[in-house]
């Protein structure tokens, strides 16, 4: 079985972080090809990671805009 897993959510827009447009119905397509999706996993944990890197000066990736440092 394959699973894509999503941590921070609000946390990465609140940095900026911006993988860019999504389909609306992004998770049905993904469990449509076999893939199962799981969400806020370690929610806190990876919003503490995201805080991290962009406190040490990390490049936070925004596919809108094309990345800021």
């Amino acid at each position: 079985m394959r699973c894509f897993v999503c941590g921070a959510r609000d946390e990465a827009c609140d940095i900026d972080f911006d993988e860019g447009p999504k389909l609306p119905d992004w998770i049905g397509g993904l469990e449509r090809r076999g893939i199962s999706v799981m969400r806020d996993e370690l929610r806190d944990e990876t919003a503490a990671v995201l805080r991290y890197c962009t406190k040490e000066g990390g490049i936070v990736y925004n596919g809108r805009q094309g990345g800021q440092a």
